[in-house]
């Protein structure tokens, strides 16, 4: 289905529908590089040609297929969910070993990266020649943010209902075998005096106890998403990295590089 020729002829056929409609609802008040108005109507430059009918249609076909393998992703990731999974709760990478997956999902910050950088023109743009200043679109940049993100980590949210009661399980499963072994641990060493010939220095009992307690901690901690915090991050910087740009209508380009020297380091 990625490689489906019948797949990529309609992403490029709304490609082309997308920019064709885009166009008939263009407004052009003043003359650009692209298009001179005519009075109600505007007559695209020979630059505007090769904008329209190349440059739009191919940016929107490469967002779209991307789209497109954005929802193969999902539907993957449905099917692998209804095969017979073998979850662990204790496991280290506390998603029940499915971390992987989310490691696996950041490489789709490249989607929003683009459309990023296409929002920022359209910014710029209103900035520069409607002037508008920065601050007022702030409220607008935070929702997109928020949007773009959730939509592109929809496809996670299959896992709760799975690594929830998953996680239910291990808790249940490893309390009681945890209660079973404290209590034995008690019994041992604490309520009763134990024989000339054991001694607690060196016992492994300690050794294990600890280790359990690791183990239920590993359940504890285990997340509902298949994922860890950077994964979020790391689509949150893709969709703000070309927003930085727009900093430059307000503040000197030296002083926005001294902002993020001084916020890296």
């Amino acid at each position: 289905m990625r490689d489906s020729p019948v797949a990529e002829m309609a992403i490029l056929l709304l490609a082309y529908g997308g920019g064709y409609l885009s166009l008939k609802s263009l407004a052009i008040p003043v003359s650009t590089w692209y298009a001179i108005p005519t009075g109600a109507t505007f007559t695209l430059t020979p630059a505007g040609w090769w904008f329209v009918f190349f440059c739009v249609p191919l940016f929107q076909f490469f967002v779209l297929r991307w789209i497109w393998r954005l929802f193969l992703w999902g539907q993957f990731l449905w099917r692998m969910l209804k095969s017979p999974l073998e979850l662990i709760p204790t496991h280290p990478d506390e998603a029940a070993g499915l971390r992987f997956i989310g490691e696996a999902h950041r490489f789709f910050s490249v989607i929003l990266l683009a459309g990023s950088i296409s929002m920022a023109g359209v910014l710029a743009d209103e900035i520069v020649y409607g002037k508008i200043s920065l601050p007022h679109f702030a409220p607008f940049i935070a929702i997109y943010v928020i949007v773009c993100v959730g939509i592109v980590l929809l496809s996670l949210t299959i896992f709760v209902p799975t690594l929830v009661q998953t996680k239910r399980a291990g808790l249940y499963k490893c309390g009681s075998l945890a209660t079973e072994y404290a209590s034995s641990f008690d019994r041992k060493w604490i309520k009763t005096k134990p024989s000339h010939e054991e001694t607690l220095l060196g016992t492994a009992d300690i050794q294990s106890l600890a280790d359990l307690g690791n183990s239920y901690s590993f359940i504890e901690k285990m997340g509902s998403l298949p994922m860890d915090y950077r994964t979020p991050i790391n689509f949150v910087i893709a969709c703000l990295i070309p927003m930085v740009s727009l900093l430059l209508t307000m503040i000197p380009l030296k002083d926005v590089v001294k902002m993020l020297i001084k916020f890296v380091l």
